[in-house]
């Protein structure tokens, strides 16, 4: 299993990697809010990576990554988006849990998505918090 010091270098790995932008560490305190996006990714093994960020970050990231002005942002192309970096999150965790990613396994949710909702793992997910354009964005590793 990681460590949080891996997920988190493994988290702006693949922010700045796949999205082109720098994400940074943030306080746990730092939580998104608001008009909440989820991206759920299961292990074969079970247990799974989440992905939270708020809509809006979602749109903007949507709009870099599929090339369309952001006011031509659908909510579909926000959820693609999210759904993409909660996959690309579960592959490059994959080894570390000696597991693979189930196809077709991503899960959309409009929400912040409870831990308890992902787990009942007494030892509950582990998690980082980035900070991409001055929005948070929360990464969960849980076990089943």
């Amino acid at each position: 299993m990681l460590t949080a010091n891996q997920l988190l270098k493994l988290a702006c790995t693949v922010w700045s990697e796949f999205l082109g932008v720098t994400a940074l560490p943030a306080a746990p305190d730092l939580v998104p809010s608001g008009d909440l996006v989820t991206g759920v990714v299961y292990f074969q093994a079970g247990g799974g990576v989440a992905v939270t960020l708020g809509r809006m970050t979602a749109r903007q990231l949507a709009s870099k990554v599929f090339m369309i002005p952001e006011d031509e942002v659908t909510h579909q192309d926000a959820d693609d988006l999210t759904g993409d970096l909660a996959t690309i999150f579960a592959n490059n965790a994959a080894a570390h849990v000696h597991s693979t990613v189930k196809a077709n396994s991503v899960v959309i949710h409009d929400s912040g998505l409870p831990d308890q909702r992902l787990s009942n793992h007494p030892d509950g997910p582990l998690m980082v918090w980035l900070e991409s354009h001055d929005q948070p964005v929360l990464v969960r590793l849980f076990q089943a």
